[in-house]
């Protein structure tokens, strides 16, 4: 007999989204204002090569950080909910990133303390996505999960989108300003004041050589950071009602496997590690999530830095990366009618053409005459290279979210949480190790080119690592 899902679940779900929200509002909190904090701890670069050696330490510090105590947080996270249950998790995850949060507001300058916080925010926000096909899989029925699983993703890039702009709106609001350098990068000086500041007066070939850039400074990003953890004292409210609310539908399993009636989840987990779409999962969510935290991480900089980057300032480099986590909002969100009406659960597909476009349109960041026909000028960038960008995040959106929606629809419920969980935290790692690419390659080379074709190479290699994204022939039954 069919098992009875109680309504309730979509409190669950409900709490599911606020506190990925919550963990896209603290993961993504110090992107956009990496130039003032570089700038804040080590002063004002003298060249452009100093830029980029401060911003790539800042990401390793900050970012590349978080992500790496999110992957031992998201391992941890699929044991835990495993012995304490799903919502004694999320108020962990909550608590952790509350912490990590008021300490960020304290911290100031101080490095270490600084990375202490984010470790807490990092560990905090593991098990929040680890173990969504884990609830999934517990309280949805099998042709809701990947609408739960696509709205995970979409939360959190709606928390990521949201972040990139209130952190920045808030930092503003602290008393920061805008603050006038000439960068001098070549032989050679701008012949006369007027032309120091009125940048359009300036030749381009003159302004290569010397180059005046804004940077926003003076106000308080240590509190415009921490304040966007205040999302997780709702999640942490939320999760604590779960707890007392009622329980998930408890399924007794039969799985045939090989022939024979296997119950519980040992054997089968053992064959399900070892199935050849378990390793495409892994790779997939791999190459997705290093495509999603290289470009969330870098590209607001790559766009707005003015010593390094394309120039277009540091407010409009974190809205047009904030369209580009509202695309990706919306390619999680179309997992669950692609898979099914459109693709006709044929995932492998959709995750291909995914990344083949959002590697295409990633790429144009690489054409300079495209990503910045006119450096003198400073602005928005073009529309062209905006809507590049959005179709990049909308396709960026699906492989993660459609891959998880396979493993809740095609592994028994038994081991669905902990194949979407392991699958999720090696991702995650796989992104901490695109983080510090991405990262080393700025402070090597002074430029996000070759943090850029990077992601396009990844873009490139989840092309063919998801073929073999088969139902595994293991197992029979829905």
């Amino acid at each position: 007999m069919e098992a009875q899902y109680p309504k309730y679940r979509w409190f669950v779900l409900v709490t599911m989204i606020v506190a990925t929200i919550g963990q896209g509002l603290v993961l993504i909190a110090p992107s956009p204002m990496i130039q003032s904090i570089y700038v804040s701890i080590f002063g004002a670069p003298e060249h452009a090569d100093g830029a980029g050696a401060f911003a790539g330490q800042v990401s390793i510090l900050l970012m590349v950080s978080f992500q790496l105590f999110v992957v031992i947080g998201g391992i941890a996270g699929g044991v835990i909910a495993d012995k304490i249950s799903l919502p004694k998790t999320f108020i962990v995850s909550m608590v952790l990133m509350i912490i990590g949060s008021v300490i960020f507001i304290v911290a100031g300058n101080n490095i270490a303390v600084l990375i202490i916080a984010r470790a807490f925010s990092g560990l905090g926000a593991g098990p929040v996505i680890a173990v969504e096909a884990k609830l999934a899989a517990e309280w949805f029925p099998i042709k809701q999960r990947p609408m739960v699983l696509g709205l995970g993703g979409a939360a959190l890039s709606g928390g990521i989108a949201v972040g990139l702009s209130a952190g920045q709106a808030i930092y503003m609001g602290t008393g920061a300003q805008q603050v006038f350098y000439l960068q001098n990068i070549a032989s050679g000086a701008i012949d006369n004041v007027q032309k120091i500041f009125d940048p359009t007066s300036v030749d381009p070939a003159l302004l290569a050589q010397n180059r005046l850039v804004r940077v926003i400074e003076g106000g308080n990003w240590n509190i415009a950071i921490g304040i966007l953890g205040v999302v997780c004292i709702i999640g942490l409210i939320l999760s604590i009602i779960w707890l007392k609310g009622p329980k998930p539908p408890q399924i007794e399993e039969t799985v045939a496997v090989a022939g024979e009636s296997n119950k519980g989840g040992v054997s089968v987990f053992k064959l399900a590690v070892k199935s050849p779409a378990f390793i495409a999962g892994v790779l997939i969510c791999s190459c997705a999530a290093w495509l999603q935290q290289a470009t969330n991480d870098l590209t607001p900089n790559h766009l707005g830095d003015t010593f390094i980057g394309l120039g277009w300032g540091a407010a409009n480099g974190g809205a047009v990366l904030g369209l580009f986590s509202i695309a990706y909002l919306f390619g999680s969100l179309s997992v669950g009618v692609l898979i099914g009406p459109v693709f006709k659960g044929k995932v492998r597909i959709l995750n291909i053409i995914a990344f083949i476009i959002a590697g295409a349109m990633v790429a144009t960041l690489l054409v300079p005459s495209f990503a910045n026909p006119d450096p003198s000028h400073p602005g928005m960038p073009p529309g062209a290279l905006i809507l590049c960008i959005i179709i990049a995040g909308f396709f960026a959106g699906i492989p993660m979210a459609a891959t998880q929606a396979f493993i809740s629809m095609n592994y028994p419920e038994s081991v669905a949480g902990r194949i979407g969980g392991l699958t999720m935290s090696i991702g995650i790692l796989m992104s901490v190790v695109g983080v510090t690419v991405g990262s080393v390659a700025l402070a090597s080379t002074g430029n996000y080119n070759l943090s850029v074709m990077i992601v396009v190479i990844i873009c490139a290699v989840g092309i063919f690592v998801g073929i073999p994204l088969k139902r595994p022939k293991a197992f029979s039954g829905e």
